[in-house]
């Protein structure tokens, strides 16, 4: 999974205030207000790029500690600008802005790091975690209507006409947010069945019959909702890589659990067969055993040794498949971001 949390959370970084009119008091202090906070923007735009561009963790990581210190300095340095005609509510209402976002990226972003590192366990903990994430959205979103209401106030108070635009950086950061919005549509769908599918290996290993007929049922339930699910979604833009590639771990998945599960059913209920004929055999003396015995045995061993030839080729074809497409799956998500993340 890509941690793409920060894309997100950091969606709603201010626009560039513009000021067409002469430079009156008013308009000067306005500009120096927005000084700390296009620094953080210039400093997100640092981070989101070395991620999605970057394998290097110690260099993303050296990014979103740059960021926390930027953050922090601007909380010192709104701090000490003095009120303004001895009003402090603009300048209260940057801070308090700044200040939710760095408890955000302290508390929030902490607490969801964690519950990533768990994420991929289950289905239901990844759901979570974009819950969690989309909270912490909701709540930097609404520190920063409450912020654009006390700049509208102030700019109206002073006679400022403000004229708000996206700046280049803002633009690179709402669409990186947009390709992570649709990236994480598609992953929702293909991380439904893969965790199913650790499932049922695990109840293979174990030799579970019964809780490998369960889950193999699921896992078809949950590969043929997806395949649905799938065909909803439009490409991005003209980009059709990452459907298809999700299309094809569905493909496979419902194919190992309708074609192959069978074989490899059939041969753990022979293995069985087998190895309690075998107990029975070799419970009774040699001179005990009947004809009826000896060939009941030898069908079972005939049987078993068949149904692990289909078996071992069954599985080999599944291994080989299954690590080219979960291969091909990363490959495409890293090229998907390169692609459409701005550089």
């Amino acid at each position: 999974m890509r941690n793409i949390t920060i894309f997100c959370i950091l969606t709603f970084i201010f626009s560039t205030a513009v000021f067409s009119q002469e430079k009156t008091d008013a308009v000067k202090y306005m500009e120096t207000m927005v000084q700390s906070p296009n620094m953080i923007k210039k400093d997100t735009w640092e981070y989101i790029k070395t991620f999605a561009h970057g394998k290097d963790y110690k260099a993303t990581n050296k990014k979103r500690e740059t960021l926390l210190q930027t953050i922090n300095n601007a909380i010192v340095t709104t701090q000490k600008i003095p009120a303004f005609n001895e009003s402090t509510e603009y300048r209260d209402a940057v801070l308090t802005y700044l200040k939710n976002l760095n408890a955000i990226m302290n508390q929030d972003y902490a607490k969801l790091a964690d519950m990533e590192k768990i994420a991929e366990k289950s289905y239901n903990n990844m759901e979570e975690y974009f819950i969690a994430r989309e909270k912490a959205n909701d709540k930097l979103e609404a520190a920063l209507a409450e912020l654009s209401i006390a700049e509208g106030k102030f700019a109206v108070e002073n006679n400022i006409n403000l004229i708000t635009h996206k700046d280049e950086i803002t633009e690179k950061i709402e669409i990186s947010a947009k390709v992570s919005d649709y990236y994480d549509d598609i992953y929702l769908i293909f991380f439904k069945s893969y965790t199913q599918e650790l499932f049922l290996l695990d109840a293979m290993s174990k030799n579970d019959l019964l809780l490998i007929e369960k889950i193999r049922v699921l896992l078809i339930a949950y590969s043929s909702e997806g395949v649905a699910a799938l065909n909803k979604i439009a490409p991005y833009g003209n980009d059709t890589s990452l459907k298809i590639a999700c299309a094809q771990m569905l493909e496979f998945y419902l194919y190992e659990s309708q074609k192959s599960m069978p074989v490899i059913i059939d041969y753990l209920q022979k293995n069985q067969s087998f190895m309690q004929a075998k107990t029975a055999y070799e419970r009774k003396s040699d001179d005990l055993r009947t004809k009826e015995d000896v060939d009941n045995y030898n069908d079972c061993v005939f049987d078993l040794n068949e149904a692990v030839k289909s078996y071992n080729a069954t599985n080999q074809e599944l291994n080989a498949k299954r690590s080219e497409l979960i291969n091909r799956w990363n490959t495409t998500t890293a090229v998907f971001f390169d692609i459409h993340v701005p550089k």
